[in-house]
């Protein structure tokens, strides 16, 4: 890129000045503290000025040149996000990326910066204590990573076709409209991150690798000799990868538990199907189950409209449901939901229940102490009735609810408390040895600095 390429605070104070971008503002009278709409690419309700300030920037960094490149937005906003936490003096100070109703991050400027001038938009935005070599480092660095087509989160290192033309068979019209970048590409390796890329060179941009290379400090290549983030195998590309404990409940008996191994999610149903990718999981007749008839009669007249089953699937990172047949399927993520606004699966379609960077940014607010609340990460379907309901029902009240629990993310909860190897009794899981719970938070904030969201 060229030296005119902008710094990113200097840049994005005049943008939160000009007042151009819809959501993008100060929010505190001092202007050190500012938010950015974050709203993530699966939403229904998404727009183009949702991903605004994530094309200007692109635009501005030479990253995106309209007249020539594919739109990419979930590359802008990778982009955008990186050259943000790039920079020493802004933190995250409220992160509502996951809200649904406001999705939006809080960034805070830390005092001692000396670019909070638009006027100084094409200036360096570097601290009093810099010295002339890490001035030179920096810019190097920078200058390198763009042209090596690896800088912001190693967005474009791979892209598997043959995943990307079996990813979207089958996907409702919303899923078909996201860029394959954002729902199908695999990247040959994940761990190449700021954090652990060995900065090897392509032989196009071998002479700019090699300066690269002769940049870095010795405690950054020594780094990139680290093993991969423990993690992966859990999340591979970012992907998830779990077992799921499954408990069904008639009027709040429990009739049924068991362990689903399919990775790939599985079918509630009231009657076994011919084999398929989803595993089946049958519900039981509850006519010897339950003494009262007027019960057992309701549940057996939803049984019978359920036999075309209620799919529950891991999509990439994401744990999405559709429905099928006529009996109608609700979700929330606890038993005890405080809003009663039904959420209904929806039909043929989608719906997003919970998503990977959901559980690990709760996760890591969690263990710093920044969140009061374990992560709740128990998926609860109520089926053939609304949940949550205007009469707050409770759910041992419902005929039939089924709770749902990512194993991988019960077993990395109950690691940040020190207690994680009871989710292994009934799962073939495996932790690797260099995963503690002494560690664990230290890996999930640098998966969560590599995550797409």
């Amino acid at each position: 890129m060229g030296s005119n390429k902008p710094r990113i605070l200097p840049w994005l104070i005049e943008q939160i000045n000009s007042q151009k971008f819809p959501g993008l503002c100060w929010t505190n009278l001092e202007h050190t503290e500012f938010r950015v709409p974050w709203k993530h690419g699966l939403r229904q309700d998404r727009s183009d000025d949702d991903f605004q300030i994530f094309e200007a920037w692109a635009i501005a960094s030479g990253a995106y040149n309209p007249a020539a490149d594919q739109p990419k937005p979930p590359v802008w906003k990778r982009n955008f996000r990186s050259a943000l936490n790039r920079k020493e003096n802004i933190t995250v100070k409220d992160d509502h990326s996951s809200d649904s109703k406001d999705p939006h991050k809080v960034y805070r400027i830390c005092e001692g910066s000396n670019s909070l001038s638009p006027d100084s938009a094409m200036a360096p935005e570097l601290s009093e204590r810099s010295t002339p070599s890490q001035l030179c480092m920096e810019e190097n660095l920078e200058s390198e990573l763009y042209k090596l087509d690896i800088c912001q989160a190693s967005e474009e290192l791979y892209c598997d076709p043959s995943f990307q033309e079996t990813a979207i068979l089958d996907l409702s019209p919303l899923e078909v409209s996201l860029s394959l970048e954002s729902a199908a590409c695999r990247f040959i390796h994940p761990q190449q991150s700021p954090l652990y890329t060995t900065m090897t060179p392509s032989p196009r941009d071998d002479a700019e690798a090699s300066s690269l290379k002769s940049c870095l400090p010795l405690q950054v290549q020594t780094t990139a000799l680290l093993q991969p983030n423990p993690l992966e195998q859990f999340f591979p590309n970012q992907n998830l990868e779990t077992e799921f404990e499954v408990k069904v409940f008639y009027r709040g008996k429990e009739v049924k538990s068991l362990m689903v191994k399919n990775s790939c999610g599985f079918r509630l149903t009231s009657c076994q199907g011919p084999p398929e990718l989803l595993d089946d999981v049958v519900l039981p007749d509850p006519s010897t189950l339950l003494n009262d008839q007027e019960v057992v009669r309701s549940i057996q007249t939803l049984l019978c409209n359920l036999e075309q089953g209620v799919f529950l699937e891991v999509r990439g990172a994401y744990i999405c449901a559709r429905r099928q047949g006529k009996c109608r399927a609700y979700w929330s993520m606890t038993e005890t939901p405080s809003e009663v606004k039904p959420n209904e699966i929806a039909k043929e379609e989608y719906s997003v229940l919970y998503t990977n960077h959901q559980f690990i940014s709760d996760l890591i607010a969690f263990m710093d102490r920044t969140r009061r609340e374990s992560p709740q990460y128990h998926i609860w379907l109520c089926l053939g009735e609304r949940w949550p309901d205007s009469n707050r029902k409770p759910w041992k009240k419902k005929l039939i609810m089924v709770q749902v629990t990512p194993v991988v993310f019960k077993l990395l909860h109950e690691m940040s408390y020190s207690t994680g190897a009871s989710s292994l009794q009934n799962s073939d899981l495996q932790i690797s040895d260099s995963l503690t719970s002494d560690n664990l938070l230290r890996y999930l904030q640098d998966f969560e600095e590599r995550m797409e969201h």
